[in-house]
């Protein structure tokens, strides 16, 4: 239809005409909702360049295209570009002025500038409250707010601002309705991140009540749901609780054939801690080749992570090195530098070496690279419980496995 469209527009009012660049604009947001990202963004380039020349860029057919052009920047996990191009967006005094603060603020919050992005999250809330005739309006800014707030530390801040959002939904959706069952399920994932297992065991005890009580039950929430408890109960070191609700997790999914791979990578863990090495193998596998095929490299890292571990307890050293090598190229061309994966692909790799190679100095100094990424991320009260965890495991590991004392020093590959 947008086609035909534009090809009556182009005969009957030439290639520069205003209606051809919205049109333009509409056929390549349905590109974007169709996820052909290569065809939606030569449209929307286009688009741009016929409305800013005829409207300028404070018109809202103008910033529509942009933000169109942000998203799929965002969609591609380019937070930077996304960013830069909301940045070239006149602020506007309306709730669609806040989303584009919010979306700007978020984008900076994962380029790694949370700093930079908390006074925009602010001011995207302060104006969505501006316009109470739409509730609803307030939510993106406050869950963006809410994610700043938590990475900059001021915790109490953050999680008063995600209660805030389940008031608000709860009010206008019920409490069994999928959004607001989802909001209970950030929080419990916010509290169990802060450590504070105990209520977040509580949260996603209520979140999963409420999910089987919705009519109906939507089967991907359930097991979300049941993966998010069981890989924090892991965490908690109650395996037994965390086993069951992980294979109910990937149960549901397999039923209702829904591509699921974290709830695989999460049972495949959980599998690795049991002793059960070589199921964890297999799920882990089968996680690793679905974020393959959806183009998700983070994701594939930490399952490639998953899969040294069960080769190791499988008494692979071989095959584990090359997985935990195979990682580490991973994390290298990876845009985001997470401490706490630098610190599992080390200390995989001080394990497979040691097996592999008996005693050896760079195994140890592999050790000793995730002991002091590990220490970084103490410091943060978001994120420093998961650090102390894996920091004793390699505490305990250096204590028992010394450097030979003679032999040239090795380095890291």
């Amino acid at each position: 239809y947008y086609e035909q469209a534009l090809a009556m527009q182009k005969r009957t009012q030439g290639e520069r005409h205003p209606s051809l660049g919205a049109t333009m604009q509409l056929l390549g947001g349905f590109h974007v909702r169709e996820n052909r990202f290569q065809e939606a963004r030569s449209w929307l380039k286009k688009a741009s360049t016929i409305l800013d020349e005829t409207f300028g860029p404070a018109h809202f057919r103008t910033k529509a295209t942009r933000v169109d052009l942000a998203r799929i920047a965002e969609m591609e996990g380019d937070f930077v570009h996304c960013r830069d191009i909301l940045e070239t967006v006149p602020d506007e005094d309306s709730l669609f002025g806040s989303r584009i603060l919010s979306q700007r603020a978020f984008c900076t919050l994962v380029a790694g500038d949370a700093p930079g992005a908390l006074d925009g999250a602010r001011a995207a809330l302060a104006l969505a409250q501006r316009y109470p005739e739409d509730p609803f309006g307030t939510l993106g800014p406050l869950n963006t707010v809410a994610a700043v707030t938590l990475r900059l530390g001021l915790v109490d801040e953050s999680l008063a601002f995600s209660q805030d959002k389940i008031d608000l939904v709860t009010k206008e959706m019920g409490a069994t309705h999928h959004d607001t069952i989802r909001e209970h399920q950030q929080l419990a994932d916010s509290l169990f991140r802060l450590g504070r297992t105990r209520q977040g065991a509580k949260e996603i005890d209520f979140a999963l009540e409420l999910a089987e009580a919705s009519n109906p039950p939507d089967p991907r929430q359930l097991a979300d749901i049941l993966n998010l408890s069981a890989w924090y109960r892991h965490r908690g070191r109650d395996n037994r609780r965390a086993l069951q609700e992980a294979e109910r997790a990937f149960a549901l999914a397999t039923a209702a054939d829904l591509e699921m791979p974290d709830v695989s990578h999460t049972l495949g863990e959980i599998e690795v801690l049991t002793g059960e090495y070589a199921a964890a193998r297999g799920h882990c596998q089968q996680a690793a080749d679905a974020f393959a095929e959806m183009g998700t490299p983070g994701s594939v890292l930490f399952v490639v992570v998953c899969l040294g571990d069960a080769e190791l307890g499988l008494k692979n050293p071989e095959a584990a090195l090359g997985l935990f090598k195979q990682a580490s190229q991973l994390r290298a061309e990876g845009e985001d530098e997470d401490p706490l994966c630098r610190a599992r692909v080390d200390f995989g790799l001080a394990r497979a070496l040691w097996e592999r190679e008996g005693p050896s100095r760079r195994a140890v100094q592999h050790a000793r690279a995730a002991e002091q990424a590990l220490a970084g991320m103490q410091s943060n009260p978001a994120f420093g419980h998961l650090a102390k965890q894996h920091a004793a495991a390699v505490s305990r590991w250096l204590r028992t496995h010394r450097p030979p004392v003679s032999g040239k020093p090795g380095t890291p590959n």
